[in-house]
């Protein structure tokens, strides 16, 4: 947790204020003119500040045994005066929910974490939230002074919150249940899209994106002719800002190639077995060795030529995806990706096999296709009784973003390998 004065300097760095500030002063904002002052009181700020240590943290939420708030995320184009109507009490069961401004300890909790964030990265980005900052001030203040300055602070903060509040002590779980079961009937009533926000990053652009793009001048024309089939996936991947569509995309340019290279492959296979001389159409062992190795590349319920999807997809990689140029284009996009890779496996899944040993040069494609195969099935599958190797969306949303840098890389080497010279 970030001291008082830590906290207070995010504030004003927020605020744009450039005079000094310690632990017992009030924070003035002076507008240009010096029409507009806005006195934010020490002595409430510290009360809230002492505030936060009776509350449990989990990510964006702060919770007590009957009481839980946390950040939404709003989509598509909601005012917040929009959600300020949510209040209902459901007086049967003793709670209480609203959907509307963060309250003053929920503001000082996140500029709490707008700081520790701020020390971990040794980043201070709060451009979005100085402009907000300077519109807000711009365009909705025309008296001197404003008698309650800090109830300005979830607008500067652009927190808007679900409350539940609970007329006696329950537990966590079920405040949660609550919490999701109120986003839905939101949703579902009024075609409003929500979710809760869980990290800080993500809700600040603080020093963190999906993914970090190296760019290049364009200083030569194109030398080779695309797969214009597949072209399509690429630019969805590259549009979205979210992990999953990415993914995804980028997995439908390397499935588009399953069935060719697959074919391929056991057909040469299937050759090289013939052609050996110990085997001979005569024996019938040796026919029924065969027939047992097609039956097992091959799935036992597709009369298409269509193989087995994992395999498909390691034949994929070792055709187009040379390694070394692998390594090299994952280390233009994230620097730190490639031992992330070797040293994690992928927290959504349970398989203990995703770790991708580079030094390996017989195991290497295994692991890259069991890595990307087993985070494809996470995100695609959803059966109850496989709960624990799924997805989920906004729990997930960071572990998956570290997976893009791999199968980006990896689409990217496959769309130029096979590729035609223009």
């Amino acid at each position: 947790m970030a001291s008082f004065l830590e906290i207070k300097q995010v504030l004003k760095e927020i605020l744009c204020i450039e005079t000094e500030i310690d632990e017992n002063c009030d924070i003035v904002w002076n507008s240009s003119d010096e029409c507009t002052k806005l006195i934010f009181r020490n002595d409430t700020l510290k009360q809230a500040f002492d505030n936060i240590g009776n509350y449990k943290r989990d990510k964006l939420v702060i919770i007590t045994t009957n009481y839980r708030e946390v950040a939404l995320r709003l989509f598509g184009p909601i005012s917040r005066n929009a959600m300020d109507l949510e209040m209902l009490d459901d007086r049967i069961n003793g709670f209480s929910y609203s959907v509307g401004p963060a309250s003053l300890d929920y503001c000082m909790f996140l500029l709490d974490s707008i700081a520790e964030s701020v020390r971990i990265n040794g980043r201070r980005t709060y451009i979005d939230l100085r402009h907000r900052c300077r519109m807000i001030f711009r365009h909705n203040f025309n008296k001197a002074d404003i008698e309650h300055p800090l109830e300005l602070l979830p607008e500067i903060l652009k927190a808007i919150t679900l409350k539940i509040s609970s007329a006696s002590p329950i537990s966590e779980k079920r405040l949660i249940d609550c919490a999701i079961s109120f986003e839905f009937l939101i949703m579902y009533k009024k075609s409003i899209p929500i979710s809760e926000y869980t990290d800080i990053q993500d809700m600040y652009s603080i020093g963190n994106s999906v993914l970090h793009y190296t760019r290049e001048e364009v200083d030569s024309p194109p030398q080779r002719i695309y797969n214009a089939e597949v072209l399509d996936y690429y630019t969805m991947a590259m549009e979205s800002r979210d992990p999953f569509t990415m993914y995804i995309s980028f997995y439908h340019i390397i499935e588009h190639y399953f069935d060719a290279v697959f074919r391929k492959k056991l057909t040469e296979e299937i050759k090289d077995r013939m052609t050996r001389p110990d085997f001979s159409y005569k024996s019938e062992e040796k026919i029924y060795e065969l027939a047992k190795y097609i039956k097992k590349h091959m799935s036992s319920d597709d009369e298409s030529g269509k193989g087995n999807e994992s395999e498909s997809l390691k034949y994929v990689l070792m055709e187009y995806v040379p390694i070394d140029d692998l390594k090299k284009r994952i280390s233009q996009i994230d620097l730190k990706a490639i031992d992330y890779y070797q040293n994690n496996l992928v927290p959504f899944t349970t398989s203990k096999k995703t770790k991708i040993s580079w030094s390996d040069t017989q195991g290497v494609y295994t692991n890259l296709a069991t890595r990307i195969y087993e985070t494809r099935n996470s995100l695609v599958h959803s059966k109850s009784e496989q709960i624990a190797n799924q997805y989920r969306p906004y729990k997930n949303k960071k572990q998956l973003s570290a997976e893009i840098a791999l199968i980006k890389a990896v689409a990217e080497i496959i769309l130029i390998n096979s590729s035609e010279i223009l």
